[in-house]
């Protein structure tokens, strides 16, 4: 899979689709200091990027 670099929402989709394609079992971010405030960033990826990370089940987690 090939993703335009860019910021935003639009983003972490398109990584998101690269990270299952890779089997990735851990995500970090990294907040940097910027004009908008950190609770406004977390609410923003609280809605439109962690959605896309179920969480763990027995199953799932039996596999590895």
């Amino acid at each position: 899979m090939s993703c335009a670099p860019m910021w935003g929402p639009d983003a972490s989709s398109c990584a998101h689709d690269a990270i299952a394609e890779l089997a990735v079992a851990h995500v970090s971010f990294n907040l940097r200091p910027g004009d908008r405030p950190v609770d406004e960033v977390v609410q923003e990826l609280a809605e439109t990027t962690l959605p896309h990370f179920p969480a763990p089940t027995a199953e799932s987690t039996a596999a590895h």
